[in-house]
């Protein structure tokens, strides 16, 4: 095409526009500032040379935009905002959407390079108990709770979440339940036939405080169950085991009373504990097969109006 154009009369207002389309070589600058007849017949002089015409381009970027821009503008930027993409890009993706991966492999990494360790030192290597320490120390590390030990006001600082209560219908169904299945201590009972009410509190016993209870006094009794954090309440309304009109509580997870929802315990191993339920005739609301959130199980207490969300302490969600 730039044959045809170099052997045809190219009016010289047409130049702006043919450089412009980039169809054919581009006139040097001189070439113009040389003069053209006034009647603007003359067919110019075309430099089909790329270096002078690259050349001209830089001393005059206007009559060479298009390839000013292309070449000189434009790679230029390419070449600043490349390194700079390339460096924040890959960061803020690691940063923002794998952030959780990247924990657990750290803790992963952890606690292969502590069974290394442990087995160097001929210990036979992580025990589950070990493991699951070292898990509740991660975890209190790379999950801080700035909330812990920060109350509101200065006038709620010794507040604490200190029991829950829930109404049973047969008590020692529900002890036996609480105590045998999910392994909590019995504390005390407050019994009161004037009112025809009793109550139960139990706990865990993770520090073993509580292996003497039985030998304490009232008094002991009640300072630990006000003292402790987590407590289970257990209120039973003489009469309700044996009334055959009695049809229970509400659960709080359909209507009527629709409103409460479950009791949360937490475990080291979910599967061996949920296998552990099966074989004590627990009932399941949920098992981890059940749905898409494998890392939780829902069982029933006796009287089916709590449900106890098991999760393992070193999930994966």
């Amino acid at each position: 095409m730039g044959d045809s154009i170099s052997n045809t009369t190219v009016p010289y207002t047409h130049q702006a526009s043919l450089r412009l389309q980039l169809q054919s070589p581009l006139l040097l600058p001189s070439s113009l500032e040389a003069g053209l007849p006034a009647d603007g017949q003359a067919p110019p002089a075309y430099e089909p040379s790329f270096l002078q015409t690259t050349y001209a381009m830089f001393f005059d970027p206007v009559s060479y935009q298009p390839l000013f821009y292309f070449i000189v503008i434009k790679g230029a930027t390419t070449l600043l905002l490349t390194p700079i993409i390339l460096a924040v890009v890959p960061v803020s993706l690691v940063l923002f959407f794998p952030a959780p991966l990247v924990l657990r492999t750290v803790r992963r990494v952890g606690l292969w390079q502590a069974d290394l360790a442990m087995e160097g030192l001929g210990c036979g290597g992580l025990t589950k108990e070990i493991e699951i320490e070292i898990l509740r120390l991660f975890t209190a590390t790379a999950y801080p709770r700035p909330l812990v030990n920060m109350a509101a006001t200065s006038e709620t600082a010794g507040f604490k979440f200190n029991h829950t209560m829930l109404r049973v219908k047969d008590p020692k169904v529900s002890l036996q339940f609480y105590q045998d299945v999910l392994g909590m201590k019995f504390i005390r009972e407050v019994r009161n036939d004037a009112a025809k009410f009793s109550l139960y509190f139990l706990a865990f016993d993770h520090d073993n405080s509580l292996n003497d209870i039985e030998s304490k006094s009232d008094t002991e009794k009640w300072n630990t169950v006000i003292g402790r954090e987590g407590v289970l309440e257990l209120t039973w309304n003489h009469g309700t085991e044996s009334d055959p009109d009695f049809r229970g509580y509400a659960s709080g997870n359909s209507e009527p009373g629709k409103g409460f929802g479950h009791i949360a315990v937490t475990v080291d191993d979910l599967e061996k504990a949920c296998g552990r339920f099966e074989k004590l005739g627990v009932k399941f609301q949920k098992k981890p097969s059940d749905g898409k959130m494998r890392n939780i199980a829902f069982i029933l207490d006796p009287d089916g109006c709590a449900e106890i969300f098991s999760f393992q302490l070193d999930h994966e969600s």
